[in-house]
């Protein structure tokens, strides 16, 4: 060691080594800074040839990692890129976007990735998004965190979670990592992001579904410096800018593909059931296991197969103890309808439903009662009737509720019971409605309304790969109207419910006045669970 070295203090030391990896040496880094050899949190995979000899040690990063982060190294050194000249180099954006199943660590990826960029470029500018704010705060930024606090510089970087941001103390405002939640009306935000002297940098998590205004604004920050630009998510969508990463831009991208199976630290037993489930070739399996983007043409949630063969289809015998379900849908615009579907389990055919255009709450709720009136009339009292209470049919479901019907409020953006499935209540209603139709008993009559409607919504996957239904304003950019009498329908799937007698019917009916009445006759309205079947 020269006489200067012994004259520096270890954090000297220690930042002096750290400028040996600045010009690629990354996967070097990785293996140098974190404490592979004693931190049990950490060791998860053991490193695999050629990667295992190269350093000697037994844990390190997945292949994927390693790979990743040689390729960065090579492409680093061969930009030589140097911050006291920025002029003179005349370099490419260093792009990276990776697609993936669940479950490979690329959180762990993301979070050695900032650790690298930020302990060896001074005053280096980054910026991590990803598709939501809880996303972003409680994995993408938590877990850079996690790794920026065990590493070997973690005492000159000061880190709030709260505030989203990573800085380095000895130049807190030039020299940092930031977490910004996107917002389209935000995003010349990601264009202000500039190093000159330095690396300026943007990684993306979820990135399949983060808007493509922000990632293409975001290329705006990188026009000066040693830009970097880094996307991870799941395929989830086969458009966007995300996708042409894969596609169109290709060439301007490293791309990388990283099937669950391949990576140690996933369950192959629950990979298997998935794969067991929707089969092999399923868009479930390509997007959640082999990181695939679903096929070109297949967003379409219901094909036309299942609907015209409930058309087709024999009626069965009725089951009498089958509940009867009503599903009303509440008209919000003026060309929409307001509709009235009924089904008796496979059986959504027998009774006429029921549509207009035009009606005030009051005079719907009316028309609703009446259909109810008549149901019971004709021996099929109704064990539930599931209303659309979002904005205006909230007051149709006062209504019914005064009047003594048993009314269920339902809103089609609340959360899914099913979570791990659907993003939220309409999704999974749509998804039970599309089970009900593969079930080879499901019975519709020939509307070919409600068949287009059924037909037409497309669906995709959140980055947590929950269905989510195609929005309503997406529906009609694409010339569509709105899907009400299929929503109608879907209603009836709200929420599991037992049949109902004729003797329950008129008791209801008795007491409309109660305050505590319970329309799915439960005897505590305050432990009333609407899952519950008696």
């Amino acid at each position: 060691m020269t006489q200067a070295a012994l004259k520096q203090s270890p954090g000297e030391l220690l930042w002096g080594r750290a400028g040996e990896f600045r010009s690629g040496q990354v996967l070097d880094y990785v293996m140098w800074s974190f404490p592979w050899d004693t931190e049990p949190s950490i060791q998860l995979v053991k490193l695999v040839e050629p990667w295992a000899s190269r350093y000697n040690c037994e844990w390190g990063p997945d292949a994927w990692c390693c790979e990743f982060f040689d390729w960065l190294g090579h492409e680093i050194h061969d930009n030589a890129f140097d911050p006291l000249n920025p002029g003179e180099c005349d370099i490419p954006v260093i792009q990276m976007s990776m697609k993936s199943g669940h479950g490979v660590g690329k959180g762990a990826g993301v979070g050695m990735l900032g650790c690298y960029l930020m302990d060896t470029r001074q005053d280096s500018m980054g910026i991590v998004t990803a598709n939501t704010g809880a996303q972003l705060r409680t994995k993408t930024f938590a877990e850079i965190i996690k790794w920026r606090e065990m590493s070997q510089l973690s005492r000159w970087w000061q880190c709030s979670l709260g505030d989203l941001y990573i800085r380095n103390t000895m130049n807190p405002a030039k020299w940092r990592l930031d977490g910004m939640t996107w917002r389209e009306h935000l995003a010349q935000a990601f264009a202000g992001l500039h190093a000159a002297h330095s690396t300026p940098y943007i990684i993306g998590d979820e990135a399949s579904t983060i808007p493509e205004v922000i990632l293409g604004t975001a290329q705006g920050g990188l026009t000066d410096g040693e830009a970097m630009m880094f996307l991870f998510g799941n395929p989830t969508d086969n458009k966007g800018y995300f996708y042409e990463t894969f596609h169109k831009n290709k060439h301007r991208w490293h791309n990388v593909t990283v099937d669950s199976r391949d990576v140690q630290i996933t369950n192959k037993v629950k990979l298997q059931e998935w794969i067991d489930d929707n089969g092999e070739d399923s868009d479930y399996v390509r997007i959640r296991v082999k990181g695939e983007f679903p096929r070109s043409g297949t967003k379409q949630f219901i094909d036309h197969d299942l609907v015209d063969d409930a058309i087709a289809r024999v009626l069965p015998d009725p089951l009498r103890d089958t509940p009867v379900v009503v599903g009303i849908d509440v008209a919000r615009f003026g060309g929409d309808e307001s509709v009235i579907a009924v089904r008796r389990g496979p059986d959504a055919r027998t009774i006429p439903w029921k549509q207009w255009r035009g009606l005030d709450t009051m005079q719907l709720a009316s028309r609703a009662a009446i259909f109810c009136d008549e149901l019971v009339a004709v021996g099929w009292p109704p064990a539930a009737v599931f209303v659309d209470g979002t904005g205006v049919g909230a007051g149709v479901v006062d209504r019914l509720l005064q009047l003594g019907y048993p009314v269920v409020e339902v809103n089609f953006g609340g959360r899914a019971d099913d979570r791990e499935h659907y993003g939220n209540r309409s999704a999974e209603m749509w998804g039970l409605t599309k089970k009900w139709l593969e079930g080879q008993e499901a019975c519709l009559a020939k509307d070919n309304t409600l068949a287009d409607q059924l037909c037409n919504r497309d669906y995709s996957y959140s980055g947590s790969m929950q269905l989510l239904m195609e929005k309503k304003d997406d529906m009609r950019d694409r010339s569509l109207e709105s899907p009400d009498r299929a929503d109608a329908l879907v209603l009836t799937f709200a929420y599991p419910v037992a049949p109902q007698t004729m003797e329950e019917t008129d008791a209801r009916r008795t007491c409309m006045e109660d305050a505590d009445f319970d329309p799915l006759g439960t005897t505590d309205a305050a432990d009333f669970d609407p899952l519950e079947v008696n």
